[in-house]
């Protein structure tokens, strides 16, 4: 999807279905990223896309529906781009660099439509437990690397990863909002990142950190 902060998307009549239907949620996420959920109502995404109603309705049954799934589109592909470009990082460091930069690239080019759309229930809140699981899956993918890393129990690893995920949200948040150079953040995120873990990892072997020898799952009551 092209930079969806930069302007009004524009869809061409002659399209096959598959491209219509991403150029309508590239329009709604221009649309968020602009001015909010709120203003991403069916008539406005028609206008700016240049898709009729009756045909935006062939493809979504209704807003909430088209939302969620320009939200879905949204953070597999992300996933998918982490997975591949840092599967064959060996150096823990730029593993964690590399999951970093994608993130605040996407920040960048795509604007925070993405936080938007995940901080309202009416988007979310139908399948909450689908990105749950999901979200839960990435934070023990990252646990695994760094229990292995400092040799600390994945279910620490794991807690700690989930904690640090928010971190880097925040500093997309100082990306878009507060001027945070987004060539420069990946390597200050990183660096916060390393020094959390590595910090935790050495107050946990020194005995300063009790951490019961099975310990609930993350997410699991």
């Amino acid at each position: 999807m092209e930079n969806v902060v930069s302007g009004r998307a524009r869809t061409p009549r002659r399209m096959n279905p598959e491209d219509r239907e991403s150029a309508i949620l590239d329009c709604a996420a221009t649309i968020v990223a602009r001015e909010g959920v709120s203003a991403a109502t069916m008539d406005r995404i028609s206008q700016e896309s240049n898709v009729s109603r009756s045909l935006i309705y062939v493809y979504f049954k209704n807003v909430t529906e088209l939302l969620q799934r320009l939200y879905l589109r949204e953070t597999l592909a992300l996933r998918k781009r982490q997975r591949h470009e840092s599967a064959q990082l060996e150096d823990f460091e730029d593993y964690v660099r590399c999951l970093v930069r994608l993130y605040l690239e996407n920040v960048h080019e795509k604007g925070d439509f993405m936080s938007k759309l995940m901080h309202e229930p009416t988007i979310t809140g139908e399948f909450q437990s689908d990105f749950f699981v999901a979200r839960r899956a990435a934070s023990l993918t990252i646990a695994e690397r760094i229990s292995k890393e400092h040799a600390i129990p994945v279910s620490l690893a794991a807690r700690l990863a989930d904690m640090l995920m928010g971190l880097t949200a925040r500093a997309g948040e100082q990306v878009l909002r507060f001027g945070l150079p987004y060539t420069d953040a990946p390597n200050l995120v990183a660096t916060m990142l390393m020094g959390a873990i590595e910090a935790t990892a050495n107050k946990y072997h020194r005995g300063k950190i009790v951490w019961p020898s099975e310990p609930e799952v993350l997410g699991e009551n």
